[in-house]
């Protein structure tokens, strides 16, 4: 807010546009996505949220240990909000439920 830009977010559902559909940074790439649309879109970086794995309820510290590859696998997931017939009805809170198409977007748009 304080540099009035929006931020990226590797979370399709962050924001969805009247469509109810994910909005894509780039537009024809898979993620990741503009989590406020009302802000202006920075003209070289966004500061991008994703978890990159590593999370889960009530595990020990082996649980979260992963390797390199499997890191940015993780990184570079972006599963987004779609309406049509090949996305899958995902539960995202005690009965809710989206439509999630499950994507990954090129190590390459990353700097």
């Amino acid at each position: 807010m304080a540099s009035q830009t929006t931020a990226g977010t590797d979370y399709g559902n962050k924001y969805v546009n009247t469509y109810v559909e994910s909005v894509s940074l780039y537009g024809d790439i898979n993620g990741p996505y503009i989590a406020n649309v009302t802000l202006s879109i920075p003209s070289t970086y966004i500061l991008t949220k994703t978890h990159c794995g590593s999370r889960c309820v009530d595990c020990g510290p082996k649980d979260y240990v992963e390797n390199a590859d499997k890191f940015m696998e993780q990184c570079l997931r972006a599963p987004r909000v779609r309406n049509d017939v090949d996305t899958k009805e995902v539960q995202i809170a005690n009965g809710v439920t989206q439509s999630l198409d499950f994507v990954s977007y090129d190590p390459s748009i990353v700097r």
